[in-house]
């Protein structure tokens, strides 16, 4: 019997058949991993690699999200703006924000410098 397969993902396949467990912590490589498994019939290593994908994902958008409130508040500390308290994310454009004098920036004329700050999270 031959089976045209790619032998590197087998080789996961083979050891899951011997360990049940999978070791792989790369969401592309589980997604492919997981096309073998549904290939062979392999319920349970299909399943296996959904539960790891989830979890991957789910860790990547809690530290997504913790980064993006860091981001939140170190804008708040160098701008000094109370309007960042408001933001939600989602691509929001926050507003024209006027650049504070200890920013230490010099612009000709009256007019103030200004910022713009799209963010599109």
């Amino acid at each position: 019997i031959r089976i045209d397969r790619d032998g590197q993902r087998f080789a996961h396949v083979l050891n899951y058949l011997r360990s049940g467990t999978v070791w792989l912590k790369d969401v592309g490589l589980l997604r492919e991993l997981q096309e073998e498994a549904e290939f062979f019939c392999l319920a349970g290593l299909s399943a296996l690699c959904e539960e790891e994908i989830q979890r991957i994902e789910d860790a990547q958008e809690a530290t997504w999200r913790r980064n993006i409130e860091i981001l939140k508040e170190e804008v708040k500390k160098c701008l000094g703006e109370a309007i960042l308290d408001k933001f939600s994310g989602g691509g929001e454009v926050l507003s024209v924000l006027r650049a504070p004098p200890r920013l230490g920036l010099r612009c000709g004329g009256e007019q103030q410098p200004e910022f713009r700050l799209d963010a599109d999270f």
